[in-house]
């Protein structure tokens, strides 16, 4: 059993170095969360646009219905 263990772990430590080289995953790692970060900044940008129009739309509206009852 205890040559079990090591074996697999060495196993897994292999793999782990391998996995692990500079250069190869980490940076694409990066790059993509850069590419995530920069959507959901974009979003927000658009979410932010999006209810400050339907904040004034809903001023128009709510001016329209009081010049409507004034009429």
């Amino acid at each position: 059993m205890v040559g079990r263990g090591r074996t697999k772990n060495s196993a897994e430590g292999q793999e782990n170095e391998s996995a692990s080289q500079p250069g190869v995953s980490t940076a694409k790692m990066a790059e993509n969360w850069m590419q995530v970060v920069q959507t959901l900044i974009g979003r927000q940008e658009q979410t932010a646009k999006m209810f400050k129009m339907m904040v004034e739309h809903q001023k128009l509206m709510e001016q329209q219905l009081d010049d409507a009852r004034r009429e």
